[in-house]
This record gives C-alpha cells, structure tokens and sequence, in this order.
C-alpha cells in the first residue's frame, strides 16, 4: 500500500506564509516585551530617583534645622545671647562660629 498526496505548491506557500507571520509575530511580541521591560525600568529608575533626591532633601532640611537650634541652645545655655542675635541676622559670623564649634570644616 502506498499513499501518495499530490503537490499543491500554492497551498504549501500558504502555509509557510502562515508559519512565517505567526513566527514574525511571536519575535515581534517577545521584543516588544523585552523593549518594554526595558523602557519600564528605565522610567523606574528615573522616577525612583528623583523620590529619593527629594526625600533626601527634605530629610536634610530636617537635619539642619535641628542642628542649627540645637547650635542656638547650646550658644543660649553659654550665656551668648548677643552671638545667637548676629548668628541669627549675620551669615558669616555664623560660619565663623560654625566653624569655631567645629560644626563645619574650614
């Protein structure tokens, strides 16, 4: 017994065409996805960046604040009001008893 099928070439292409888009479509998927995760990662990091500058910031802004009355009780509890005034009105003589008290490198 023997089975022989005839050759039909335009059905044999259309099914090679089909192979062909559906394996087009599968790669085209998979970099698309892979793109994407790409693109998502790269905004994340982005994004996720500029939260934690801005939380540094404001954890910052905090830090300084506290350390700067801290300054200003200590100067207080030494009896220096007249330095805690011009500290308070004078940027440089702050620096200069910043630096004094060695809160700030010279």
């Amino acid at each position: 017994m023997s089975f022989f099928t005839e050759y039909n070439e335009e059905y044999t292409m259309k099914l090679f065409k089909e192979e062909g888009r559906e394996e087009g479509r599968a790669e085209g998927r998979e970099e698309g996805r892979a793109e994407g995760r790409e693109e998502g990662r790269a905004e994340g990091r982005k994004e996720g960046r500029a939260e934690g500058r801005e939380e540094g910031k404001v954890e910052g802004k905090v830090e300084g604040r506290a350390e700067v009355w801290s300054f200003m009780e200590k100067l207080m509890k030494e009896g220096k009001m007249k330095e805690v005034q011009r500290a308070i009105v004078d940027s440089e003589y702050r620096d200069q008893l910043y630096r004094e008290y060695a809160l700030i490198a010279e």
